[in-house]
């Protein structure tokens, strides 16, 4: 329990300092990446509006990380869901 405590401190502490210093794109990028690995397939359905409050940032600035994170075929964004690309894709 106290393992898990310390990465979870570890880990929150991370995320303050990265949320603070780090642009949209690379928050975005790491917030999917977390949640990808919570979830059970490759597909996630979260708004942008969503990923926006999540963030700390307007919408239509997650609209265009989205966009940059797609142009380099990191993910693949629909209306309601986005699909991220892992190395065995």
């Amino acid at each position: 329990m106290l393992d898990y405590a310390h990465a979870f401190l570890v880990q929150s502490s991370r995320t303050a300092l990265v949320n603070g210093h780090s642009k949209i794109e690379e928050r975005l990028a790491r917030w999917l990446l977390m949640i990808y690995d919570r979830s059970d397939g490759d597909k996630i359905y979260l708004t942008h509006e969503f990923l926006a409050t999540m963030l700390g940032a307007r919408r239509p600035g997650v609209t265009t990380a989205l966009q940059m994170l797609e142009i380099k075929d990191l993910c693949v964004p629909s209306a309601a869901r986005s699909r991220l690309s892992t190395a065995s894709d």
